[in-house]
């Protein structure tokens, strides 16, 4: 298996998704950070269900790295956004990948920009858009996909959210926090 790690703003949480859906992880998380923020409690519930539906979401896709961002905004709404790790390999009879072959693959249309850029794991294709009709479905993603050194398959590092009416600093965060990503030590294949 490939390891990677990325740094996290301290406000999110990360979580295994089998484990989170599974047993009582996710609430034992959100009581740890109440604990250190007991202002976020009137929202405890608010916070648990959002990160239930992303470790849901985690588990049901097989990611093999799941985090989120919960934040209350008002008494109803919760600022929500996820960050997914997953890797996929490449069809036989396609090229080793690389990242030239991704981007030009993938194509910038009207809403998404495509372009190659380098984060301490290497070349990658970083893919940013802002999708604001209810059609395509609500979502800031900044998606970065990086070919694994050595092997046939593709780390691909999603992190999203439905919050358009943020958007711009929603990729701002997103591309920082991509931006660290790295191989780990015992990244051995």
């Amino acid at each position: 298996m490939t390891h990677f790690s990325v740094t996290l703003p301290p406000s999110w949480f990360e979580f295994d998704g089998w484990r989170a859906t599974h047993t009582g992880d996710l609430a034992r998380m959100v009581d740890r950070r109440l604990e250190d923020q007991p202002s976020l409690a009137p929202a405890r519930g608010q916070i648990l269900r959002a990160l239930r539906e992303v470790a849901v979401h985690a588990d049901r896709a097989g990611v093999t790295f799941a985090a989120a961002m919960v934040e209350p905004l008002t008494e109803r709404e919760v600022l929500v956004a996820s960050a997914f790790g997953a890797v996929g390999d490449v069809a036989e009879d396609a090229a080793e990948p690389d990242v030239e072959t991704i981007a030009a693959q993938l194509g910038s249309t009207p809403g998404r920009q495509v372009e190659v850029t380098e984060v301490p794991a290497g070349r990658c294709v970083r893919v940013r858009s802002v999708h604001a009709s209810d059609d395509a479905g609500r979502a800031v993603t900044v998606q970065t996909m990086l070919p694994i050194p050595g092997q046939r398959r593709v780390l691909n590092f999603v992190m999203s959210s439905p919050h358009v009416e943020l958007a711009d600093a929603l990729l701002e965060l997103f591309e920082a926090v991509s931006s660290t990503v790295q191989w780990s030590p015992s990244a051995d294949g």
